[in-house]
C-alpha cells in the first residue's frame, strides 16, 4: 500500500508563478495540500518553494492514476531501483513537459517537480509495475 505522497518544486524569480503552479497541479493535483512559503536566494531573489503531502488513500489512488494516465517514459529496472530507498521511492519530473504538454517525464531534472512516494512492500511494487 502507498502511504503518503510528498511533491516539491521551486518558483525562481524569473518564472510566472501561474505557470509554474499549472505544471505543478499536473503532475499533483491537489490544490487544497499546497503550500507556500518565500525563501531569498543567495543573490537576494525571491524563490517560491511549493509543496504539499497527501496520505489520504482517495488522494493516493488519484495521484497514481494521474501518473498512469499522462507517463510518457518508464524507467526500466536498474533505473527504478536508483530511485529506491528504504520504504520510498524518489522521482524528478520535467516541469517543463507539465506545463506544456500536461505529460509526466522522469527523468535527471535540475528544474523539476520533485516527488517522494512512501509504502510498504506490496505498494512499491505496485509501484514498480507502472515505473518499470
Amino acid at each position: 500500500m502507498i502511504k503518503s505522497i510528498e511533491a516539491r518544486t521551486y518558483k525562481h524569480e524569473s518564472e510566472d508563478l501561474e505557470k509554474v503552479m499549472k505544471a505543478f497541479l499536473n503532475v499533483f493535483p491537489f490544490e487544497e495540500a499546497i503550500k507556500m512559503e518565500t525563501l531569498e536566494g543567495s543573490f537576494g531573489t525571491e524563490i517560491i518553494v511549493i509543496s504539499g503531502i497527501i496520505k489520504e488513500r482517495i488522494k493516493v489512488e488519484k495521484f497514481i492514476a494521474n501518473l498512469q494516465q499522462k507517463l510518457v517514459n518508464k524507467l526500466g529496472k536498474e533505473g527504478f531501483s536508483k530511485r529506491v530507498e528504504r520504504n520510498s521511492v524518489f522521482l524528478r519530473i520535467d516541469k517543463q513537459a507539465a506545463f506544456l504538454e500536461d505529460k509526466i517525464v522522469i527523468g535527471n531534472f535540475d528544474d523539476c517537480i520533485w516527488v517522494k512516494i512512501k509504502g510498504d512492500a506490496s505498494g512499491l511494487k505496485a509501484l514498480r509495475k507502472i515505473l518499470e
